[in-house]
């Protein structure tokens, strides 16, 4: 095998190690013990290590373990009418797209892990959203509709991520999906009153915001545990 090819497989082969490492010990770390915090420590070094390999999809599919762990408890002791989402994100359009995965690798190699583990799903939010920022300003819709939509999940009372997704889907001409994401935000109480004041101001009159729109103020407003992304 030619040198200048070795950094490339075995690069390849740590991968596949930490994916099947991944399925075979986190069966047995779940099985042996009922602790949350140990699984996201677990999932957070996998988390780590497959950044410092330069692979954002690897690295995205364990803070989505991370993820579906924290929102188990947040939403089963905040709100436990309601199922807790699930982290569904097209992995494979991270990898296939060379921009974005540049972009992803950058971004989550700058994110602090340890902040994730956690019992509060809202550390989730911002990172998720400031990911689909990336998506959509490379015309990967659907990657970015999954991980807007993510981030209103994580945070559900927080208001300013359903304006994002709403005006996604307004921007897509989808008012009935952006009408149908305001109708959830209404469920929770904190977000109730902005929500349906955003409804009134812009849905009502068919008018909406450039997506990114309230990216300045989640900035402001969120826990700082990433980068944040430059919309210009």
């Amino acid at each position: 095998m030619p040198t200048s090819k070795l950094p490339a497989t075995l690069k390849f082969a740590l991968i596949i190690a930490l994916t099947f490492f991944v399925f075979i010990s986190g069966e047995v770390l779940f099985i042996s013990r009922d602790d949350s915090r140990s699984s996201l420590n677990f999932y957070k070094t996998l988390a780590h290590y497959s950044t410092q390999l330069s692979n954002p999809n690897t690295a995205l599919f364990f803070i989505n373990q991370m993820f579906s762990i924290t929102s188990n408890h947040y939403y089963s002791n905040r709100y436990p009418s309601l199922t807790s989402p699930k982290a569904n994100v097209n992995l494979y359009e991270i990898k296939s797209n060379t921009q974005i995965k540049n972009r992803f690798n950058i971004y989550l190699k700058k994110v602090d892990l340890d902040y994730l583990v956690t019992d509060d799903a809202s550390r989730f939010a911002k990172i998720y959203y400031e990911l689909g920022l990336i998506a959509y300003q490379n015309q990967s819709l659907q990657l970015a509709e999954d991980l807007f939509t993510l981030a209103s999940y994580s945070a559900p009372e927080w208001s300013f991520f359903y304006f994002e997704l709403a005006n996604f889907y307004s921007e897509l001409e989808d008012t009935s999906q952006s009408f149908r994401v305001i109708s959830r935000c209404r469920s929770f109480e904190f977000a109730r009153q902005y929500c349906t004041g955003f409804e009134t101001e812009y849905l009502d009159k068919n008018q909406s915001q450039p997506v990114g729109f309230y990216n300045q103020t989640i900035q402001t407003e969120m826990p700082t545990l990433s980068p944040g992304v430059n919309i210009n």
